[in-house]
């Protein structure tokens, strides 16, 4: 009895050409993974950042006791955390919101950041990690700064990687 020679099954061009388009398609299929998670993850992130400009724009409009009560009243819809917003005087002292004191890496120019540790309070559904934040002036002088987390995100685009990742070939 003779044992098989494994190299001479790819002598064949049907062997190497099977060969050939079996790394192809692999190849193929890793680039097309990765474009469509950059894809969805940046379109994600871009529908955050556009939410979170559309509540700073709505806060905007609003002053004195009526900002108060139109930011206590939107998060009594933010059922899981993902908002959180504070109120300053214009020195910068804590008038209201669940964020303490505006956060250090924060630029104070109305545009949406986002910051690699958001906020440090004792209110556990307060955002501790990645987050987009902006800092606006309101109408009667005041700070508002606007917090959204971007955990749920991160989750998203994990939950779509694993999916990915679990339907390569």
């Amino acid at each position: 009895m003779s044992l098989l020679n494994p190299s001479k099954g790819w002598r064949s061009s049907s062997s190497r050409l099977l060969a050939l388009y079996s790394s192809l398609f692999v190849a193929w299929s890793g680039i097309l993974m990765g474009v469509m998670y950059y894809e969805v993850s940046g379109y994600l992130d871009n529908l955050a950042k556009h939410s979170l400009m559309q509540r700073q724009h709505l806060f905007s409009r609003f002053q004195g006791e009526q900002l108060v009560d139109a930011l206590a009243a939107s998060m009594t819809f933010d059922i899981r955390g993902i908002d959180a917003y504070g109120l300053f005087d214009a020195e910068h002292r804590y008038l209201s919101g669940a964020l303490r004191e505006i956060p250090s890496d924060l630029p104070l120019d109305a545009r949406i950041h986002m910051l690699a540790d958001c906020a440090e309070s004792d209110d556990p559904t307060l955002p501790e990690d990645s987050c987009d934040a902006v800092a606006t002036p309101t109408l009667d002088g005041r700070w508002l700064v606007l917090v959204r987390d971007n955990g749920s995100l991160f989750a998203v685009t994990r939950i779509i990687l694993r999916a990915l990742f679990w339907g390569c070939p």
